[in-house]
């Protein structure tokens, strides 16, 4: 691991350091042109970040699939599942390993079975290096490179989770231990009722704060 005093920070919200991508081709794998996935949620999205030292380069792609289209064979996915998955392919021009890589989610989004397929029939490129552990929390799931991590010019496995809901675009983070970038990516929408809730729940506070103010 690279120890790093500052934190290096990219992406379309914050500009910590001037975002570029000459130098660097997309080397997209055969998980981004699936043609089993949605044709609107299939390709490669291209990292990027420079700071003094260090250079984050690396490609994600991605592919969400609608109930029954998922091709592989990771055993958690049900038949009223959508599959949302990526792989990290670290391109030899970066200098930093990657130690992980996670996506929002927003509440009541039904998120589950964060893992990685490693079955003969996963859409991604074979043979890549599988997560140290994969994680779902309240606002984002993750995967972990910690022993090793994942070197320039290596790629990971097929990294999925399951949903019962359909895609949004959403940030997603890609990190060494002192540089990230964040680009956008498919991730699940809440369902149905959640979003009525939430809407509810921001009217109700919208006219408790004006009775308050009366």
């Amino acid at each position: 691991m690279r120890s790093q005093a500052t934190m290096w920070v990219c992406g379309a919200a914050v500009f910590a350091v001037v975002l570029t991508a000459f130098g660097s081709s997309v080397r997209a794998g055969p998980l981004a042109t699936d043609e089993n996935a949605m044709e609107d949620y299939r390709g490669t999205e291209h990292y990027y970040c420079s700071g003094p030292d260090f250079t984050l380069d690396t490609d994600v792609d991605y592919a969400v699939y609608a109930p029954g289209d998922y091709p592989g064979g990771y055993e958690p996915v049900q038949e009223n599942d959508y599959v949302y998955a990526y792989q990290i392919l670290n391109t030899e021009e970066g200098t930093v390993d990657i130690m992980s890589f996670s996506i929002a989610l927003k509440p009541g989004s039904g998120a589950d079975n964060a893992g990685d397929d490693t079955s003969d029939t996963a859409p991604g490129q074979a043979g890549g290096q599988s997560p140290n552990f994969s994680t779902i929390g309240a606002t984002s799931v993750g995967w972990l490179f910690y022993a090793p991590h994942l070197l320039p010019d290596e790629y990971s496995t097929t990294l999925v989770f399951t949903s019962p809901n359909a895609p949004v675009w959403v940030n997603a983070t890609v990190m060494d231990s002192g540089i990230s970038d964040t680009e956008m990516l498919p991730s699940a929408i809440p369902e149905p009722a959640s979003v009525a809730l939430m809407i509810f729940g921001a009217a109700a506070l919208a006219v408790g704060s004006r009775r308050r103010k009366k």
